[in-house]
């Protein structure tokens, strides 16, 4: 990302199931419009000034069956979403002043800045994290198995008992 840093306004690392938004309103209960976000830090409202600047809204999918059964495309409106909550996991930076941040980009370093703390915005993430259950389990299996807690090579059955061997231990 520091190579991006010359030839940039701002620089955000996101996953690939989440979007930006903008949060109108600037409260917990605002209504997230993908649309509105280029606008935002195009105005005279979103100022870069060199510090960190935060991610300040966000909204969680929910798993929904039908979307497991789902066809074609899907929009937003589509999801069954959490409500709209504050946050400040999500990191961003002004270019000028990038200095380092982590995988997710949750925290991170700026050179020295003209003003201290952190910049709250009125960005906000959709985080399509939860569409469809089976799609979850399917993941929270794969990453037990990268992860040594599982054995691909085992049946359903010895796993789900490895499963609850696990939490029991851990109880």
């Amino acid at each position: 990302m520091t190579d991006l840093a010359g030839v940039s306004d701002m620089m955000i690392k996101l996953d690939t199931d989440e979007f930006l938004a903008y949060c109108e309103k600037g409260t917990p209960d605002c209504t997230m419009d993908p649309a509105g976000i280029n606008n935002y830090l195009n105005s005279d409202e979103f100022d870069l000034d060199g510090r960190r600047t935060k991610v300040g809204f966000a909204t969680n999918s929910k798993p929904n069956k039908t979307l497991c059964d789902a066809h074609g495309e899907l929009s937003y409106k589509d999801i069954h979403w959490t409500g709209t909550g504050a946050t400040t996991f999500k990191s961003f930076f002004d270019s000028r002043t990038f200095k380092s941040v982590d995988l997710g980009s949750h925290a991170g370093e700026v050179w020295n800045s003209k003003s201290s703390g952190d910049l709250a915005t009125k960005v906000a993430i959709f985080h399509m994290h939860s569409l469809c259950l089976k799609n979850m389990i399917a993941n929270y299996k794969q990453a037990c198995e990268q992860h040594g807690y599982l054995n691909s090579e085992h049946s359903d059955t010895e796993q789900r008992k490895m499963v609850v061997q696990f939490l029991i231990d851990k109880g």
